[in-house]
């Protein structure tokens, strides 16, 4: 039969500190395993932007699509465009649970897709990318996402 005793040890005063560390312990590895996720989705964005914006400094005709004459410039273009796109849908999938991402990638996304607006809207180009996407392309709301 098991006995229960009104007094308190010094094992169970030990055994107590134990569990609350433990569970102190175990919060704050998931805090930091979070945070550590975040720095690593930011870096990974960062670095494919910056990518993107070193060849717009070699290439700036890619930043204004309607002044694009030459055929060999719009298929550069078309394969820019097509690259920025990838780009801004990543960033849709990585910003949709993350607050932080948000605030510091919604504005990169308004601003190049405003600029590429109108490839993304040509049909056959709208087919390279998941419905999902399209919807979120068609659904965002073009003002300041920073509130959301």
């Amino acid at each position: 039969m098991i006995e229960f005793s009104s007094t308190i040890t010094l094992g169970d005063i030990m055994n107590c500190v134990v569990w609350g560390t433990g569970l102190f312990g175990a919060a704050l590895s998931a805090r930091k395993f979070a945070e550590n996720q975040r720095i690593e989705a930011y870096t990974e964005i960062d670095g494919m932007y910056l990518q993107l914006l070193a060849i717009a400094i070699d290439k700036p005709f890619v930043l204004e699509p309607s002044e694009i004459v030459e055929k060999r410039q719009r298929l550069q273009y078309g394969a820019y465009a097509y690259a920025m796109w990838n780009f801004l849908e990543t960033i849709a999938d990585r910003c949709r649970t993350d607050p932080v991402l948000k605030d510091t990638w919604y504005p990169v996304f308004a601003h190049e897709s405003g600029l590429h607006r109108a490839w993304f809207d040509d049909p056959a180009n709208r087919l390279k990318f998941r419905n999902a996407f399209r919807r979120f392309v068609a659904e965002f709301a073009w003002t300041d996402r920073s509130a959301d």
